[in-house]
């Protein structure tokens, strides 16, 4: 086949076909994992604690495995190294960090009940529901913490711009009055307007 007498794929061609799947494998298995990453982070890069990276890894290894999901993450934003995950999972965990993955998974909960958060609470309505639940925290851990899961309250009405420029509107006239031709030197008159004062400078 090699020599081209016998039909059939080359060994060249079999490689290359063998590296476009194993690259289109790749790709899919990238696709996945940033869909269930925008199905786990409300807003995927931007303050999230590195806790909850970790625990979208522990979520997710078995399907995907951590070399991969860290190198995806890694590449889109969501800075994460297999040795930081291994580390952190060794490190003994501290009584707040306990503490705010239990909070966390109250609020994740509140959050996406229908009956309470409906997925539309932030940390102002999410602390006195989680009160009247019987859970005494703190506002401002609500609010740390929904921020470092990446939940976020929906904002009533329609944001304003107060300035929009028209496109159609006619642009003011040139105060300078240069005739712009190649070579010519812009010549601009500056009066001084001090009472008594007449002078005027070219510059």
């Amino acid at each position: 086949m090699d020599a081209g007498r016998a039909p059939g794929t080359s060994t060249a061609d079999a490689a290359r076909i063998g590296r476009l799947e194993r690259e289109v494998k790749e790709l899919k298995r990238a696709n996945e994992i940033l869909l269930a990453a925008s199905s786990f982070f409300a807003s995927p890069g931007v303050g999230l604690a590195f806790a909850v990276v970790v625990a979208f890894v522990d979520d997710h290894k078995a399907r995907f495995g951590v070399q991969p999901i860290c190198r995806v993450l890694s590449a889109h934003g969501v800075k994460i190294a297999p040795s930081g995950y291994y580390a952190h999972k060794a490190r003994p965990a501290s009584a707040r960090s306990v503490r705010d993955g239990e909070l966390t998974a109250l609020i994740r909960g509140t959050y996406s009940d229908p009956d309470k958060g409906c997925g539309v609470y932030g940390y102002r309505k999410m602390w006195p529901q989680l009160r009247r639940d019987g859970l005494p925290v703190a506002r401002c851990t609500v609010a740390r913490l929904m921020r470092a899961a990446g939940l976020a309250g929906v904002v009533r009405g329609r944001q304003f711009r107060t300035t929009r420029p028209d496109p159609a509107a006619t642009r003011p006239p040139d105060l300078e009055s240069g005739d712009g031709e190649r070579g010519a030197a812009t010549v601009l008159a500056v009066r001084d307007c001090r009472p008594g004062n007449n002078q005027a400078a070219s510059c």
